[in-house]
């Protein structure tokens, strides 16, 4: 078997207020709406689903790495988006937020010296790097 992405999927209990909330996170709009009550952000290697489904809506939890966690948090402010507190452990900072359903969105900046996944390449390899390689991107 060969996986090409993966997708992360948030469930939300109305797709236009998302679709708005979400595009605050990534700053910039869906790259995809392939359906009714879907939205798609392509990222190297995946992406994320946000989908309309009201009884799972809240349940959801997304990871986003990020190469600085402090500049996260002013490209959200600008978005009026205002990411929690920051806790940091040996190897990684991380700070949250909710969506207005109460999904959790979760920025984390990994330590120095941290390995971290980029991209799969050819073959199905992974390529590593710490937190300062260039591939990395969000936001």
């Amino acid at each position: 078997m060969s996986i090409a992405k993966a997708y992360a999927v948030i469930c939300v209990k109305d797709i236009d207020a998302a679709r708005e909330w979400y595009a605050g996170i990534f700053g910039r709009d869906p790259d995809g709406e392939p359906m009714d009550g879907l939205c798609e952000w392509y990222f190297a290697g995946g992406g994320l689903q946000v989908f309309e489904d009201a009884k799972r809506a809240g349940k959801s939890r997304l990871t986003l790495v990020t190469t600085d966690i402090g500049d996260s948090r002013d490209k959200l402010a600008k978005h009026g988006l205002k990411l929690g507190e920051q806790a940091s452990g040996e190897s990684v900072t991380v700070a949250q937020i909710k969506d207005p359903d109460g999904n959790i969105v979760t920025f984390a900046e990994p330590g120095a010296g941290t390995m971290i996944h980029l991209h799969a390449h050819a073959g199905n390899t992974a390529k590593h790097g710490t937190k300062h390689d260039s591939n990395v991107t969000i936001m």
